[in-house]
């Protein structure tokens, strides 16, 4: 008999999600295999909505609805036929009005609030709060929205939300139907986003400082009265995001627009009456730091042709267009590409000079927009003229922090007059320096660099003796000694071929907290198994897998699906063994998130999150310098 072939969990979760707005696609998919039961399962009681069964939800939405009639099903299941179900509750919607007169039913829905404790959005669309719905619940919510418009005007039903509230102190978004007085400002000290119409707004937003969203929605049954908005001025000065809308009719955005000095960003829907398209433009010019453009702008900066068509269709593109473009240059040899999810544009050098010449002649304005700039080719050191264009250019650009030269010779002068103040720089000129001059020169200008903070450098192996201010608690790199080793608490170990042993580095990594493996080492995994507790206060561990190049970074079992059991095993002996350690990445092909994807083992998790390589390795400190 032929065994069946396991699929790797990955490609299961994918074709998961494919039918996840299909429930009995998603159902005859479980009952055709077995292996598809848990992601599904994860699927399915994530976000759980219950409405009325009149209404129609689009076929967009994730989550699948339940109608109110069969929700009491559901609740059973939660409740008591399988209460570990409540546990992958992230999202619970109820939009229609509670039974109130099934006191039993009622008793099963608080049953419910109080075994889903990892909720973290809740919605109630309901004109009646029930007193008790929320005794015994245990979960900390991030959103609430609450649009029991009748019940809140009751002082049961205001006690009841007040004391709920309370018990919510890490809440950043609410939507609350409150219509009587100031809400307490000791309740939800930590709120970000307030939603709600005219009076909601007045009684919600005085005096909360930490508010930057608000969604100003007016609504015809709400029956709003003029808010006096001059006393909202310290609060809307705050505001970085705004959506004003209404059924009928919006809040005007003149009478707004004298506070908000600090909106980047706006939405707006519905009518204002008597406001044309000439006024509105009139309007929004008048707030300087709103990032609409620059919004559009981002959404097209992988592609150049669309970018400089945007900007012959309209010249208010090209401000942000050219902040874009000219803040990461990179200068390349012709054969090389760049990654189409590449920040920057890069040029190739045989036409480098036009772009040097732009920045030091025809608009020597646009040089200080560079922020980062890499020539990763060589120098024409026999055309003394260019030679002289990339000094010129190199003093202009006096605002860049990144800077990476990776040539084959260091030309002599290339950075006199420099004033530039670095916090990271990357010198790889392969063989070179190798003249005391050369080596000097690039002594003489380290000098001048006291902020530098991540340095990759190409030193020859004869140590030249200098001091230098280097924050060494970010990277380090060859020369190493034992004592700035101890100060170290980011490490990554890179080889194409073999990397240098862990284990003869440990004695001297005392205050190690993020480690990252990239490469093949002369040890397997066993070694690394049992050398990492020695780390005592490492926080984070990275497994890039594979060999020096990308493209192979995938061959390691551990990097597989099919190493999902082997990196279980590992992680649960380590988090163990070791109190400090919360996190742990492997590197993962994907093909949602391609090959810079990796799975991420959480302390207390029994499943793997897929992450991207800026969140594993530019979260934690490991920047790279190649792309």
């Amino acid at each position: 008999m032929l065994s069946t072939p396991v699929l790797p969990q990955e490609i299961l979760a994918l074709i998961v999600r494919l039918l996840r707005r299909n429930g009995q696609a998603l159902l005859n998919l479980c009952l055709t295999s077995s292996c598809f039961l848990g992601e599904a399962r994860n699927l399915l009681y994530s976000d759980i909505r219950i409405r009325e069964s009149r209404f129609t939800v689009s076929r967009n939405n994730n989550p699948i609805p339940l109608e109110v009639a069969k929700s009491d099903k559901l609740f059973v299941t939660l409740t008591a036929h399988n209460t570990s179900l409540a546990a992958l509750v992230q999202t619970f919607a109820y939009l229609a009005d509670f039974p109130c007169n099934n006191d039993e039913y009622m008793s099963l829905v608080n049953r419910t609030f109080r075994l889903i404790n990892n909720v973290k959005h809740l919605t109630l669309c309901s004109d009646v709060v029930i007193p008790g719905l929320f005794d015994g619940c245990t979960f900390q919510l991030e959103s609430l929205c609450c649009t029991a418009t009748d019940s809140l005007k009751h002082s049961a039903g205001q006690n009841e939300i007040c004391r709920f509230l309370s018990t919510q102190p890490n809440l950043k978004s609410l939507l609350l139907d409150w219509q009587q007085s100031r809400l307490p400002l000791t309740l939800c000290p930590k709120l970000e986003t307030i939603r709600g119409g005219n009076i909601s707004i007045e009684c919600l937003l005085p005096g909360r400082s930490t508010v930057r969203h608000l969604e100003w929605i007016r609504h015809e049954t709400y029956r709003d009265l003029p808010i006096p908005i001059h006393k909202l001025s310290a609060e809307l000065s705050n505001m970085t995001v705004l959506a004003l809308g209404g059924i009928n009719d919006r809040i005007p955005l003149r009478s707004l627009t004298p506070y908000l000095k600090s909106l980047r960003v706006l939405r707006l829907m519905g009518f204002a009456k008597g406001r044309g398209i000439d006024e509105l433009e009139h309007d929004v010019s008048r707030l300087s730091k709103l990032q609409i453009l620059a919004l559009i702008i981002r959404l097209l900066r992988h592609n150049a042709q669309a970018l400089l068509n945007l900007c012959l269709t309209s010249s208010c593109f090209i401000g942000e267009a050219r902040n874009l473009l000219y803040s990461e240059i990179r200068i390349r040899k012709s054969r090389f590409t760049t990654p189409q999810n590449s920040d920057s544009i890069s040029i190739d050098a045989a036409k480098s000079d036009k772009l040097l010449t732009t920045l030091t002649t025809h608009n020597t304005s646009l040089a200080a927009l560079v922020q980062s700039f890499a020539c990763l080719t060589d120098f024409p050191c026999n055309n003394k003229e260019y030679t002289s264009l990339v000094n010129r250019t190199f003093r202009l650009i006096t605002n860049v922090k990144r800077l990476t030269v990776c040539c084959g010779l260091i030309v002599s002068g290339l950075f006199d007059g420099c004033t530039f103040q670095l916090e990271s720089l990357c010198c790889t000129a392969t063989g070179t320096p190798t003249r005391a001059a050369a080596q000097d020169e690039i002594c003489h200008f380290l000098s001048s660099q006291p902020n530098l903070k991540s340095i990759l450098l190409d030193w020859p192996e004869s140590p030249r003796p200098f001091t230098l201010k280097l924050d060494t608690t970010r990277e380090v790199y060859h020369p190493l000694s034992t004592a700035a080793l101890s100060n170290v608490t980011v490490l990554a170990l890179k080889g194409m071929h073999d990397r240098i042993p862990l284990r003869s580095l440990i004695p001297y990594l005392n205050s190690l907290r993020v480690l990252r493996l990239m490469g093949f080492g002369d040890w397997g995994m066993v070694d690394l198994e049992n050398n990492l507790p020695k780390f005592s206060k490492l926080h984070t561990f990275v497994w890039s897998s594979g060999s020096f190049r990308l493209s192979y970074s995938n061959r390691d079992e551990y990097s597989l699906g099919q190493g999902r059991e082997q990196q279980k095993r590992l992680t649960d002996r380590w988090f163990t063994k070791m109190d400090s350690l919360d996190k742990v990445y492997f590197q993962a092909c994907d093909i949602r998130f391609g090959v810079g994807c990796y799975t991420c083992w959480r302390r207390g998790d029994n499943e793997p999150v897929y992450v991207d390589h800026k969140e594993t390795l530019v979260a934690n400190g490991l920047s790279f310098w190649f792309g």
